[in-house]
């Protein structure tokens, strides 16, 4: 109440210079000083942490967007650059969640695929901080009395612990004991690598305890738990880069208690994790009241939503960020919960959040001492924007001589509302079905990123060209792989699967003629040499199917970035 009065006070020019200049936490500063629970702490973890302090009493709100598993591909365009497309304003590039999530998770499909995902977060996460973003990073652990770490998938997240082995498990020397530490060990080191890239991680363990969804024991089990890891992970590990984030759960039969409280010296943030069928639930309002209660003067955020608040309601609470879980509700496929026309939030609403003056973007987080790498986008094309599926791509130059070139509703993800890609459909052996878009030739380092699917084994083409038609690059999907040329070589980089999405980012140098290219995050292709090391430039992507060939190939979420 207090906070609203003082916002509607300082309305007032003559008060607000007054008040500013006794008040040091007015104008962008912070409440109060939060300092770490780890005496340690990197100075950007106290600069972050105090940022928390700076948007409450702003009333403000920071976005954030989960990314999805290895379980489901873990394509990139799961909302983040289906973000960049929904939230634009007249004139004006779309906006990026300010803070990005990711969980560690467990076997879903082989623990190969496991590690490839987990290094895709380093990465990744790395690449976000890098560009000004913030990153949290949770972790559903797999029951440590399972014989091999993590390949019990989501049935051993689930299972349970007897009291005598959950007593076991927080005593230190036991063999569950030490298969606990073999467990959090393996993720230490990740955590290990985003620390020496200077990455500041909100690190959320061992989330909705209170729901009982995993094996996490009673209260005083639970937080003998999290004191162990901190103490593990902070006093043997040295992760001075964490910020520690305890999030319970809020449902209509569980609360936020102080029960399974760590303890203040443990936690420096606490967030709610909310999945209701309403936009003004009153949920939302419980949980900032009952976490106010539990933390004090420690700041919380909606550390888990389905559907986002209403944007109305936000000033009434004192979150401090949002972040949407993964796909799941802004698909109403996903959840199918309670109909296929659910409630997932869509396009419009999210574009609406993203747009109110309350709500923080990534351009608009603080540096933390970092140095940001700037990004430019030079073109991108989530096929979103066309008028109707059916017609022909309008940003795009097409030839369809030996077929056709449309947009059509074919979802890379299955997003409330339309969400299209483009379709080629080359029907002849002879002439042409392609799609090339030109832009201002781009030397230096240069990053093309596209969403492609091939629905057969035939030859599909991904062509980057220079200002004098020379091919720099040349990516091709062809039976059961993705190919390209390391100069004159054809090299199988990744192995595919018709009918299937898959991420593609190619980072290319025009000065050492060099490039990578990663498959759905993982890197396949090192510093392969340019197709023609004779190209000076970057200045036209072209795809379609090969010329003596028929076949189906649609692309999605193209972005083009300097």
């Amino acid at each position: 109440m207090l906070k609203k009065w003082m916002t509607r006070l300082l309305t007032i020019p003559l008060l607000t210079t007054l008040l500013a200049s006794s008040l040091p936490w007015l104008g962008g500063a912070t409440a109060h000083a939060a300092t770490p629970v780890n005496p340690s702490a990197t100075q950007a973890v106290t600069d972050v942490l105090n940022y928390f302090d700076t948007v409450q009493a702003n009333n403000q709100i920071i976005s954030g967007q989960y990314v999805r598993g290895q379980n489901y591909n873990y394509l990139e365009t799961d909302h983040l650059y289906n973000l960049t497309a929904n939230t634009p304003t007249a004139g004006t590039p779309g906006k990026y969640p300010a803070m990005i999530g990711y969980d560690f998770y467990y076997k879903a499909t082989n623990l190969a695929d496991l590690s490839d995902w987990r290094t895709f977060i380093v990465d990744h996460a790395t690449e976000y901080w890098k560009k000004g973003g913030l990153v949290t990073i949770s972790w559903h652990e797999t029951n440590p009395k399972d014989t091999i770490p993590d390949d019990g998938g989501w049935t051993s997240v689930n299972s349970s612990l007897t009291q005598a082995e959950f007593d076991d498990l927080v005593t230190p020397g036991t063999a569950l004991y030490n298969s606990w530490l073999s467990h959090i060990d393996t993720i230490a080191g990740y955590l290990k690598a985003l620390r020496d890239q200077g990455v500041v991680v909100l690190w959320r363990p061992y989330h909705e305890m209170n729901i009982g969804f995993w094996w996490s024991g009673k209260p005083a089990d639970y937080k003998k738990l999290w004191q162990n890891m901190y103490d593990r992970f902070t006093n043997y590990h040295g992760l001075n880069n964490l910020i520690w984030v305890w999030a319970p759960g809020k449902d209509p039969y569980n609360s936020v208690t102080s029960s399974y409280f760590p303890g203040a010296a443990y936690v420096d943030l606490g967030g709610a994790d909310i999945y209701v069928q309403s936009r003004t639930d009153g949920k939302f309002a419980g949980a900032s009241s009952e976490l106010t209660s539990v933390l004090g003067s420690k700041r919380y955020g909606l550390s888990e939503v389905g559907l986002l608040p209403a944007e109305s309601l936000i000033p009434n609470w004192d979150y401090t960020w949002f972040l949407t879980w993964a796909i799941g509700w802004a698909d109403n496929d996903f959840y199918g919960y309670p109909s296929a026309n659910g409630p997932g939030n869509m396009p419009s609403e999210i574009r609406n959040f993203y747009n109110n003056p309350f709500t923080i973007t990534r351009s608009q987080v603080p540096a933390f001492g970092r140095t940001i790498v700037p990004e430019t986008i030079i073109f991108k094309d989530a096929m979103n924007g066309y008028s109707a599926a059916g017609v022909s791509p309008s940003n795009w130059t097409t030839v369809t001589t030996g077929g056709t070139v449309t947009v059509e509703n074919e979802p890379t993800v299955g997003l409330a509302g339309k969400d299209r890609s483009m379709k080629i459909n080359k029907t002849s052996t002879t002439n042409a079905a392609t799609a090339e878009r030109s832009f201002t030739p781009q030397t230096g380092i240069v990053t093309f990123k596209a969403s492609l699917r091939t629905q057969d084994t035939n030859w599909k083409d991904f062509i980057v060209y220079d200002s004098a038609n020379v091919a720099a690059l040349h990516v091709g999907l062809q039976g059961n792989y993705l190919k390209v040329y390391d100069g004159s070589s054809l090299i199988s980089v990744a192995p595919i699967t018709t009918a299937k999405w898959y991420d593609i980012k190619v980072v290319m140098n025009t000065t050492t003629k060099k490039f990578d290219l990663y498959v759905n995050g993982v890197k396949k292709a090192n510093q392969f040499n340019f197709k023609n090391a004779a190209a000076t430039d970057v200045a036209r992507l072209k795809v379609g199917v090969a010329a003596d060939q028929t076949g189906t190939y649609y692309m999605d979420n193209v972005f083009i970035m300097k």
